[in-house]
This record gives C-alpha cells, structure tokens and sequence, in this order.
C-alpha cells in the first residue's frame, strides 16, 4: 500500500468522520430510534472504529484501481460503489451494539437500503467482510446476510455471494464463505454454502455451486474448469472447451495437449486412487479417458467428482463433468460381478 503523508491520512480522517456522524443520526432519525443514542455503548467508539476500517477500504483501493490515480479523495467523493461500503461497514458495526436489538437491526437494514440505492449493491448488514475490501463498478452486486468475505478481496459488479434457492431457503449458514485475496470478476455467481479459498482468481460469468480450492483460477468456457498455473509469466499453453462422457469414456475437448496425465478427485479435490483410468488422445483436440479399473467392493472407497489433468506444468480441474458419476459407477457394478463370478 501506497504511503501518505500525515495531513492526507488527518483530512481523510474528518471527512470520514463527518460521513459517519451523518448517516448515523440519518439512521437515528429514520428509524425513531433516538434511545440509541443513550444506548450503554457510546456511538463515537463505534464510529471511530468504522472509521479505522473505511481508511484501510479507502487507501487499499486507491492503491490498486489505476482510475484513481493513487487518491482516495476521488474515491470518497464520486465513487458510489464505495458509498456501499461505507453504509455497510457503518450498519454492521450497529449490529453489535449489546442493547435495543430491535431499534439495531432497524437502523442498520435502513442504513443498508440507503447504500443499496445510491450504488445499486446490496449488502446484508450481516455478512462478514474482511479487512482492505474493494467493490469495483458494484451496480447488481449481492451480498447474502451468511457470506462471509476475507481480507484483500476485490469484486467487480454483477457478484452474486447468494443462496441456492429463490424462496424458502434455510434460515442457517446458505451463503458462500470467500477466503483472503479472492478477485471475483463481473457476474459470477457463487451459490450456497460453499468454501472458496485463498488465491483465487474467479473469472467473470461463473457460477459456482462447489468448493473451490486455495491458489486456483477458475474459468468457464463451456464447461466450469479450475486452472493451477506453472508458476511462469508465460501464457497457458492448455485448454480445456468443454467435458462429458460419451459412450464408455470420458471425452476431453481444448487444445494444447502434450503428454496429459489425468486424475480423478474426490468433492474435496483428494485424489481418487481407488479409480484407475488410461487416457489417449482420439485426435489432435480430444483427448479420450477410458475408466479402466476400480477397487472392488460392494461401493468405491472414492467417488469421483472432478478430473485432473497435467500438462506442461501447468493444471486444469474440470469441475463435475456431466455423466463421470454413473460411468464409474457402472464399472464398478460390471467389475464388482465379475469378481463375484470368477470366485463362484
């Protein structure tokens, strides 16, 4: 982060202070909720401690969006998405206070409807969002009352942190937990309760129904994929299109294969050693993953989720290919009574 000097950080300081001090009596106002202000906790630790956060908020994204020129006066003054923020921050911060619950929760849903209609996002005041966030062009953006967001995360607009249902959802954890240094590009929608971890680069338009592991980037072509790079500057040199069974394989199409090696992976992305499977490529852009050995047994010690495949250093798990449950299923079933027979 970019250092400033003493009377920049003092400046920004009373601007924020006098934001605060604004939205806060708005809310008081708004709600009738004027017993706040003799509440057991005394408003001005709480701003003040709003304030320690909206700093950070503020000069972490001058320090990373170019539009800004590295000054956080033009993102306190003119950016909405960070209005968003601000009303967020603010309306959590009322949710702790330890008296008048329900004069709380009516001024920090009324200060999370304000900054939903000035910046067009919308923010539970509920939901758990780490240090130095960033909101970048935020309009649609969604945040579910469950989410929980790390630190270093940058979101762009269209961001869906929501539920998997439409209505009649449960009333417990049904929103995503995001780890540090997450970037979620414009209108993925990440649904459920689900884990993506640290590192990830989520490329826009995805939607994400199943964890996500540590240091990945997740694309979507025609098929959800998450990619490891080889650790280079260089361009990727594989590519994966789209994935599904056909016939008795698993067929694979993308470009740049060498010699691919390929791994099945469990739901929480383990290996799947007790499925054994032979790849070749059928032509220049298909490669071809035959199932040719499962463990024996009345069930597989592993099912089958994803596929890993290895090339040129680098990874790309495809995420639950249509179809590579009941293939290996139906491979266990066949070699299960044939072993049954041989020992008749």
């Amino acid at each position: 982060m970019n250092s400033f000097p003493s009377p920049y950080l003092n400046m920004l300081r009373e601007r924020l202070m006098v934001k605060l001090w604004r939205l806060y009596l708005d809310a008081v106002s708004a709600t009738d909720g004027e017993s706040l202000m003799g509440s057991s906790v005394r408003p001005e630790a709480i701003l003040h401690s709003v304030a320690d956060e909206l700093e950070e908020d503020l000069l972490h994204f001058a320090s990373v969006d170019p539009a800004a020129h590295g000054d956080a006066r033009i993102i306190l003054d003119s950016y909405s998405s960070f209005v968003c923020v601000l009303h967020y921050r603010l309306a959590h911060a009322l949710l702790s206070f330890p008296d008048r619950t329900d004069l709380r929760q009516r001024a920090a849903r009324w200060l999370a409807d304000q900054g939903k209609v000035i910046s067009g996002a919308d923010i539970h005041p509920a939901a758990r969002i780490g240090r130095r966030v960033v909101l970048d062009h935020a309009v649609g953006t969604v945040v579910g009352e469950t989410a929980e967001v790390g630190d270093d995360c940058y979101m762009l607009g269209g961001v869906i942190l929501g539920a998997r249902g439409i209505s009649a959802n449960s009333i417990g954890k049904r929103h995503p937990t995001i780890g540090d240094n997450v970037q979620i590009g414009g209108f993925a929608r990440i649904l459920g309760p689900v884990t993506v971890g640290d590192h990830v680069f989520i490329a826009p338009h995805s939607v994400i129904t199943l964890d996500v592991p540590s240091n990945t980037q997740v694309n979507v072509m025609s098929q959800l994929q998450i990619g490891r790079p080889n650790g280079t500057k260089a361009e990727a040199q594989m590519r994966i299109v789209g994935a599904g069974v056909i016939g008795k394989k698993i067929m694979v199409l993308g470009n740049g294969f060498g010699a691919p090696s390929v791994e099945m992976l469990d739901e929480h992305f383990l290996p799947c050693q007790s499925v054994i499977v032979e790849t070749a490529l059928e032509a220049p852009h298909v490669l071809g993953i035959e199932v040719i050995g499962v463990v024996p047994g009345p069930a597989p010690q592993c099912l089958p989720h994803h596929v890993k495949i290895s090339d040129h250093g680098e990874e790309i798990i495809v995420m639950a290919p249509q179809g590579l449950a009941a293939l290996v299923e139906r491979k266990r079933i066949a070699l299960f009574a044939f072993h049954h027979v041989e020992c008749e």
